[in-house]
C-alpha cells in the first residue's frame, strides 16, 4: 500500500534514528545504511523540532519518546499510530493499533 501510494505512511524522525541504531548494533553500518535509505524512500518523515519537543513535554506520559512520536503525529494530523507498545499511547486522541490489528482491520 505504501509503495503504490494508496496511503501516506510516516515515520517519526526519532524512529529512524532508533531503527538505524538497532540495525547497526545487531548487524553492521552498511546494512543500517541500506535499510535506512529504503525506509526514507518509502515513508514520509514526521519532523521533530523544538516546538514538537516542548509540546511533548506537556503530553509526557511515562515515556518521553512515545510523547515525541504522539506530538509529532498530532502536528501532521496522522490518523493512526501503529506500535507494538500501545500502553505508551493510552490517552491518545489518535487511533492506536498493533501492527497485526492494523493489517486485519485494513485487510492487508
Amino acid at each position: 500500500m505504501i509503495e503504490s501510494n494508496k496511503i501516506d505512511a510516516f515515520l517519526c524522525a526519532t524512529t529512524i534514528t532508533t531503527i538505524y541504531y538497532l540495525i547497526s548494533k545487531h548487524s553492521n553500518k552498511l546494512k543500517a545504511d541500506d535499510i535506512t535509505k529504503k525506509l526514507l524512500q518509502l515513508f514520509k518523515i514526521a519532523k521533530v523540532d523544538k516546538d514538537i519537543l516542548l509540546n511533548a513535554l506537556k503530553n509526557n506520559g511515562k515515556d518521553f519518546e512515545d510523547s515525541v512520536i504522539y506530538t509529532s503525529a498530532e502536528y501532521f494530523n496522522i490518523d493512526i499510530i501503529i506500535t507494538r507498545d500501545k500502553k505508551g499511547f493510552i490517552n491518545s486522541n489518535i487511533k492506536v493499533l498493533k501492527p497485526t490489528n492494523f493489517l486485519k482491520e485494513y485487510k492487508i
